[in-house]
């Protein structure tokens, strides 16, 4: 993630109804629900999905996506990696 456009804190959180999300590589937003619908996740795996949040924001959906309103592109300089492990 490119570390210059985090603020701190970072919260992990399990979804909330009505959650949008700029995932990765698409256009716009979409809600989080419809982007789990597109991945073919389970109900009980879209309930055990955790999320990393900044503000209410989503930064990540941890193992899945990350936004693309923190990608790291040509010229940065301070990156922020996070691991998922399981």
């Amino acid at each position: 993630l490119d570390a210059t456009r985090i603020k701190h804190p970072l919260v992990i959180r399990g979804p909330r109804e009505a959650d949008r999300f700029h995932p990765f590589g698409m256009k716009g937003t979409k809600l989080l629900s419809d982007f789990y619908t597109e991945l073919k996740l389970s109900r009980f795996e879209k309930n055990q999905q955790w999320l990393l949040c900044q503000n209410n924001e989503i930064v990540w959906a941890i193992g899945l996506r990350s936004s693309e309103s923190y990608r790291v592109s040509h010229g940065v300089k301070e990156l922020l990696i996070i691991t998922h492990v399981k």
